[in-house]
């Protein structure tokens, strides 16, 4: 195996780490942190929780790790594309850190609730903010860096044709249907969508992508690139 197909298997690899730690992240501590009664329910089971945050920890550091490590094929086609791949990967990961921190602290009020040291109206303020801050910081990652970062990506890889390029245009059209989508919903223009149903419809194209897209990386890796700037 040549250094080009193990760093490709590498990157395909963390594609997998960083959706399946997420997801598995999500499913233990979502429960409870995103229940309505958190500051009753968070710090009874804060062991469950600080298991899904520091997994989903994981899948948070392996995102700026996948643009890194594809750095060097990427730049043979761009490195100003490369550059800005990592750039924006770096900005998702940074503000899901932000988002577990406050998860964490979120543990820490429910403590307070229970043992009683502070007033459940200043908790539930502090909770609110919180709250606040993180879906900001969640719209930052994955309604912005994460659709423009896939959707650099796949034009890259599309262009210069490292991958078949019907994974590349799925990839961009993947990627624009969330970016657009979420702008969308942002501006309060999709009122008569089932939030449920509009999530699944705007994540699910590129979540599987992103998976077909690392098989293909791991068994059969990348074309080698013509330069494109």
């Amino acid at each position: 195996m040549t250094g080009q197909r193990r760093t490709a298997a590498v990157v395909g690899a963390l594609f997998i780490v960083a959706t399946g730690f997420f997801m598995a992240g999500q499913a233990l501590h979502g429960p409870f942190l995103n229940s309505d009664d958190v500051l009753e329910v968070a710090f009874p089971n804060r062991s469950m929780v600080m298991v899904g945050v520091l997994i989903e920890l994981i899948g948070v550091f392996a995102i700026p790790l996948i643009a890194l490590v594809f750095y060097p094929i990427l730049r043979r086609a761009s490195e100003t594309a490369a550059l800005s791949y990592v750039g924006l990967r770096i900005m998702e990961a940074a503000a899901l850190v932000v988002v577990d921190g406050n998860l964490l602290a979120m543990v820490s009020l429910s403590e307070a609730f229970h043992a009683g040291t502070a007033s459940t109206g200043a908790l539930a303020t502090q909770l609110g903010t919180l709250q606040a801050v993180n879906e900001s910081a969640f719209l930052i990652s994955v309604v912005v860096a994460f659709p423009l970062g896939s959707l650099l990506l796949n034009s890259v890889l599309w262009k210069s044709r490292l991958v078949p390029p019907a994974i590349a245009i799925w990839g961009v059209f993947g990627a624009a249907l969330l970016l657009v989508g979420g702008g969308l919903d942002l501006l309060a223009l999709t009122p008569d969508v089932p939030p449920v149903l509009f999530e699944v419809l705007l994540t699910v194209p590129i979540a599987v992508q992103e998976m077909v897209l690392a098989g293909w990386l791991i068994g059969k890796g990348v074309a080698d690139a013509p330069r494109l700037e």
